[in-house]
């Protein structure tokens, strides 16, 4: 399940880790082409956002009433109305013009807030190209067959915290769920926690930071007619480590609106449609 990005020229073994996207759903990239410096940046901005007043950060919820974009508070994901809540507050980048511009935090060396997230959104993207071109070879498909579909697709970046806490007893901090998207890109500060579903067992993903964890969504589980696993996965308090925050950032990469995900004689469903059904 890990692999570093220097040996996947090999194609062996990046044969393995489309198997492990095949049959699990999920991979570990280690030593990924990401700047160290961007990644500091990055989770020294994440942890400055969402340690500012809650009424600063309010003031930088989604745009046009789209709940999908800027900040949401702790427990206010669409989770939360499940049997565990989500305990986890986010704020979601996207390159349009729902996502507002934070002003009030910098990042490193004086870098904005949404200049870091543009550059790290840009950084997934490719990791996300990168892992759909091992898949194309692996396929034997043309080069660009399914990479083109990223062109034009509502890519998000979605950073996470999950406050510390006076419990340190062992729970859960965001339920089991399959992600929606393409292929999901994330990196986290190192802390343990996440744990994907094998053999209808919970199984821990180690990994260091630095580290990119990539997984397979719904929507490309759909498009390959399943040969493709979208795993299940959650993020649990460790033992010990409840009064210790945890910060990650998600990148969901999309299919343009257009692409056909999935078709029969009577229906042809789009990424559009997957879309508005979901939300």
């Amino acid at each position: 399940m890990h692999y570093n990005y220097s040996e996947l020229s090999d194609g062996g073994i990046a044969g393995r880790l489309v198997n492990d996207l095949r049959k699990i759903g999920f991979a570990v990239i280690r030593k990924p082409p990401i700047p160290e410096s961007l990644q500091s940046a990055l989770f020294n901005a994440n942890k400055r956002f969402f340690s500012l007043p809650q009424s600063i950060k309010n003031k930088y919820r989604g745009l046009n009433g789209n709940k999908q974009r800027g900040y949401q508070g702790f427990k206010e994901e669409p989770g939360s109305a499940q049997k565990y809540a989500d305990l986890s507050e986010h704020f979601h980048y996207a390159r349009d013009d729902d996502t507002p511009v934070v002003k009030e935090i910098f990042g490193f060396m004086d870098i904005s807030y949404d200049y870091v997230m543009d550059v790290v959104f840009a950084e997934y993207l490719e990791v996300a190209a990168f892992v759909l071109r091992l898949i194309e070879h692996d396929l034997e498909l043309e080069p660009g067959a399914i990479r083109k579909n990223l062109i034009g697709g509502k890519h998000v970046l979605k950073n996470l915290c999950y406050p510390k806490s006076d419990n340190e007893k062992p729970g859960i901090r965001k339920h089991a769920h399959t992600d929606l998207g393409i292929i999901t890109v994330l990196q986290n500060d190192g802390r343990s926690g996440l744990e994907v579903e094998i053999d209808d067992k919970w199984t821990a993903i180690h990994c260091d930071r630095g580290d990119v964890i990539v997984n397979v969504g719904d929507s490309f589980a759909l498009y390959t007619d399943f040969a493709f696993k979208s795993a299940k996965h959650r993020v649990i308090t460790p033992p010990n480590e409840g009064n210790k925050a945890r910060f990650s950032t998600a990148f969901f990469a999309l299919f343009s609106d257009d692409t056909v995900l999935k078709s029969n004689s009577e229906r042809q469903l789009r990424m559009k449609d997957y879309l508005n059904d979901f939300f």
